[in-house]
């Protein structure tokens, strides 16, 4: 649940045309000390790349709930994911 509040921050954030601290706080609802710290996540996790991560995590939620995965455990699955998304 962490990871998707921090990337789905990540998308809001890439949506917003006012940028300032305050803005960006307002918004993603995080103290304003830790807003400008969003500017570089968005660096770091373009748009697109930040909708594949987000994407990625809603997939292997579903794998954690047994849809198409017959015999990964939680611990495979979160190591998977966790590779994938270091390496897009």
């Amino acid at each position: 649940m962490a990871l998707f509040q921090f990337f789905e921050k990540i998308l809001r954030f890439h949506s917003l045309k006012d940028r300032s601290q305050n803005s960006i706080a307002s918004t993603l609802m995080v103290p304003p000390f830790i807003a400008s710290s969003y500017i570089e996540y968005a660096r770091f996790y373009p748009l697109q790349k930040t909708v594949r991560i987000i994407s990625l995590i809603r997939e292997y939620d579903l794998k954690g709930k047994g849809v198409d995965n017959v015999s990964a455990s939680d611990g495979q699955l979160l190591k998977e994911l966790v590779f994938k998304i270091l390496y897009l």
